[in-house]
């Protein structure tokens, strides 16, 4: 797996302080970019990995034999806090029946710009519908959910309700500047259980990938 990105929780603390995420030590996030598995095959699970460092005292260079299609530019960012309303589709906002005029003046209202949306918590940018926290509950428990066969299944349905639990650790969108595209113009989604994260355990998170 490459390594995509290391996050300070310190200085993510520093911009806004989540109750569920520690205010000190890295997370590292790794990802297969070679088969750039999507999240929606429960055997995809291994092909990515978080690690959780609590006192870091040592910088690692990338091993010399190491190939450059698993090297990802270095790039530092200065986190800070931006407002991130829930995407149209989202079903905190379907549940809303909104008109299609005030579905039209919300897409308005939450456009963003051009620029990659790196995100740590909040809502997620989704590139092709926001199921995602039931995606990762259902797949992270043997569900396929490449099509609604897992959904209706009676295992899917009996697990639909630990789909709250899941919080969006971190989003990775493709970036010009870094060289990395995911997909067609995609994004990775880090997902997280909130209670395993308040433990500082990574080991269930789930990712899911999606493009145009």
């Amino acid at each position: 797996m490459a390594f995509l990105a290391q996050l300070d929780l310190s200085e993510i603390s520093s911009a806004h302080k989540y109750d569920w995420l520690e205010d000190k030590g890295l997370l590292l996030f790794f990802y297969d970019v070679i088969e750039m598995p999507w999240g929606f095959d429960p055997k995809d699970r291994g092909k990515w990995s978080i690690l959780f460092q609590p006192e870091p005292d040592t910088y690692i260079s990338y091993p010399e034999d190491l190939g450059n299609e698993f090297r990802i530019r270095e790039l530092y960012i200065q986190p800070e806090l931006v407002q991130v309303l829930p995407n149209y589709d989202d079903p905190s906002i379907e549940d809303l029946g909104l008109s299609d005029e005030e579905i039209d003046a919300y897409i308005d209202l939450n456009e963003g710009d051009e620029e990659p949306s790196h995100q740590v918590g909040g809502f997620p940018s989704p590139v092709q519908g926001n199921y995602m926290e039931l995606d990762s509950q259902l797949a992270s428990n043997g569900i396929y959910v490449g099509n609604a066969e897992g959904y209706n299944s009676e295992e899917g349905k009996k697990l639909a309700s630990g789909a709250k639990d899941w919080k969006l650790l971190f989003q990775f969108d493709s970036d010009d500047d870094l060289d990395i595209m995911w997909g067609d113009c995609g994004m990775l989604y880090f997902w997280v259980q909130e209670h395993k994260a308040k433990q500082n355990q990574f080991d269930n998170s789930w990712l899911i990938l999606q493009c145009c």
